[in-house]
């Protein structure tokens, strides 16, 4: 129906059934940055029409060609000070797009602190959806929850509870805290890249006929949207292996030396190799079960990372060099 349909209609209600128009309109939504109630009066600072624009103004014309007698409308006022929570507000009540519950914490100062970190580091960190052109070499916020999740110990809530990861307070403050080092927030976020670059290199190898049965087993189970989040972890506790030792708190500190951690080509190419080095074993450990059943549950995924950190660490015992490329860019931030 025309915006112009729709105007006459409600211009028409407002004037032939006025008693009614409350219970045929949806109302207007409007915002403002203070309530003030003093017995039946009620006042509004710094009034904003966010939704019910057509109606306001239809209602505006009737009135001006005539009576529009004891017409009521439902008024919803929401008050808020918060310049980035009001445009949310705003865009969310004119859009069918459910808010997300990771970008109500987008204003949390936390995030706010983050953004400035990287911002020092050039790096441009996205908190909001088409808030500008997104880059291949910016962070974006959303995805880098679940992989903190998945790299800090819990890939089930990465795959399955990626709300809930925003909506609970204490998950949430498990992810990100006045803590947090942006050097190892951005370390993870690109193993999650080097992940996914693994993946794309299997599926080049199997559109280009060079596949061998073992990377065509590997490619599958990434078809397993848990799969991917339980590398990460895997890859996480390889790491403590040579890490821990150093500081219990490894996951929350190691990232790589300034040089090769803000080259995105050198950082993607050193923890393709992390990635590729858990992948073998994995696959052992899966091929002769069910890969879904595995991964449904914490205790099967940590089962098939206690079988990879096993034979990673048997590798470097026999043949120490094979991960030198990648742990002497390890530091601690």
């Amino acid at each position: 129906m025309s915006t112009g349909n729709i105007n006459h209609q409600i211009e028409a209600t407002a004037q032939e059934d006025p008693s009614n128009f409350w219970v045929f309109n949806n109302g207007i939504t409007l915002l403002t940055t203070a309530v003030h109630v003093e017995g039946n009066t009620i006042t509004l600072s710094g009034v904003a029409i966010i939704n019910g624009a057509q109606t306001t103004g239809s209602l505006a014309k009737a009135a001006s060609r005539g009576s529009i007698g004891n017409v009521e409308i439902q008024v919803r006022v929401i008050q808020c000070n918060d310049p980035d929570l009001a445009a949310l507000v705003t865009r969310y009540n004119n859009t069918q797009n459910p808010i997300k519950a990771w970008e109500l914490r987008a204003s949390d100062p936390i995030q706010k602190s983050i953004q400035a970190e990287f911002d020092k580091l050039g790096i441009t960190y996205q908190l909001r959806r088409s808030a500008q052109r997104r880059r291949a070499t910016d962070v974006i916020y959303d995805r880098l929850g679940p992989n903190l999740s998945a790299f800090y110990g819990d890939p089930i809530a990465a795959h399955k509870n990626k709300a809930e990861l925003f909506e609970n307070e204490g998950k949430y403050r498990g992810l990100f805290s006045v803590e947090s080092s942006v050097r190892n927030l951005l370390f993870i976020y690109r193993l999650a890249d080097a992940v996914a670059a693994a993946k794309a290199e299997l599926r080049a190898r199997l559109d280009q006929g060079a596949a061998s049965d073992d990377d065509k087993k590997k490619y599958e189970y990434f078809r397993y949207g848990a799969f991917a989040f339980a590398v990460m972890h895997a890859c996480a506790e390889v790491l403590g292996l040579w890490l821990a030792s150093k500081d219990p708190r490894f996951k929350r500190a190691v990232t790589f030396a300034d040089d090769t951690l803000l080259d995105p080509e050198a950082s993607r190419a050193l923890l393709v190799k992390l990635v590729e080095a858990v992948l073998g074993p994995i696959h052992a450990y899966l091929n002769s079960k069910d890969a879904y059943q595995e991964l449904k549950t914490q205790a099967g995924v940590d089962a098939m990372v206690a079988h990879a950190k096993e034979i990673v660490e048997q590798v470097r015992v026999m043949k120490p060099d094979n991960y030198a490329e990648v742990m002497d860019q390890l530091v601690l931030s």
